[in-house]
């Protein structure tokens, strides 16, 4: 995130009032070994979409990137003898950059394809922060190749924008929306493609580095992170009861309950602080209506929906959208 906002503030965007509204100290993001909730970072992009006013601004964003941006992350991709080598390892470290994210490289006979999504308990990613990740996998190769390559074919899990113009400048290739993930899929040519900074010796040295990193993660699941993952899966399914909840984790109801008691929590307690957090996201994403909210969140009707959100916030939806976009 750190590179990421310095890259916004060329744009020029305000970076203190961003932080501000997301509830960051400035300070906190000098520490090199820190991390971020991914609430958080999602909050981030939605302000510099909202303060820009430029919704493609996870492409708009990717002229001022540059090796750095991306942490060690960008030093192997710069590093390392070719397009191949670099997303292998790519691959290999990217939970240095999102541990509730997966990135993957894969080859057929034909193509090859990298992929961006989440696991875990979490809220969907923004658009503008899907276009960012897809983008600046097309970015950093053309730039440390020298080459001006064409994907074959972009996709993403959001809906189509209303102005496609930015995507076709800058892909060049057909992009589908509303896809089942976040993907690039390019000639099996661009793999050959030597990197224009290759050094074996130095890549060996950033890797050791990032494996120091990579062990210092957490690693463990924990019971609470799998019930709300439960959740998660199955609001929009419909089927998000206790007994449903248990039985898909391996419990009986009574000893999921006795877990969650010994947490301090309760089913309702957790239930409602996940759609309380993915009501806001959504509102703030700005392109969901508030009954399609409701049913995304579980909800039987819009009525219910309108009720549980007055009571979280002392407002009805339309309202909370209005302070916001203020």
């Amino acid at each position: 995130m750190q590179g990421i906002l310095e890259a916004a503030a060329q744009y020029p965007l305000p970076i203190d009032e961003i932080l501000a509204a997301v509830g960051i100290d400035v300070i906190e993001l000098s520490d090199i070994d820190g991390r971020m909730p991914h609430n958080q970072a999602c909050h981030i992009w939605q302000e510099l979409v909202f303060r820009s006013g430029d919704p493609s601004i996870g492409l708009s964003l990717i002229k001022f990137a540059k090796p750095a941006t991306y942490d060690v992350m960008g030093y192997i991709g710069n590093a390392s003898a070719n397009v191949g080598e670099a997303l292998t390892k790519g691959v290999r470290y990217s939970k240095i950059l999102h541990t509730g994210a997966t990135l993957t490289f894969e080859t057929d006979t034909r193509a090859a394809r990298v992929t961006y999504s989440l696991i875990g308990p979490l809220q969907p990613l923004p658009m503008a922060y899907n276009e960012w990740v897809i983008a600046t996998i097309l970015h950093i190769f053309r730039m440390n190749t020298g080459v001006d390559w064409e994907p074959l074919k972009v996709g993403f899990k959001h809906p189509k924008p209303e102005n496609m113009e930015p995507y076709h400048l800058f892909f060049r290739c057909p992009i589908i929306f509303n896809q089942p993930t976040n993907e690039i899929i390019f000639n099996l040519d661009i793999l050959k493609l030597p990197l224009l900074n290759a050094d074996n010796k130095l890549c060996e040295i950033i890797e050791q580095y990032a494996k120091e990193r990579l062990a210092k993660l957490p690693q463990a699941e924990n019971f609470l992170d799998n019930f709300r993952q439960n959740i998660y899966q199955n609001l929009t399914e419909g089927d998000f009861s206790l007994n449903s909840i248990s039985e898909s984790m391996g419990y009986t109801p009574r000893t999921l309950q006795r877990h969650l008691k010994e947490a301090g929590l309760s089913y309702q307690e957790i239930l409602d602080d996940i759609r309380q957090e993915l009501a806001f996201f959504y509102l703030r994403e700005g392109q969901i209506s508030a009954s399609e909210i409701g049913f995304l969140l579980g909800f039987s009707e819009p009525s219910a929906f309108y009720r549980s959100f007055r009571r979280w916030t002392g407002k009805t939806p339309g309202e909370y959208r209005k302070t916001i976009s203020a």
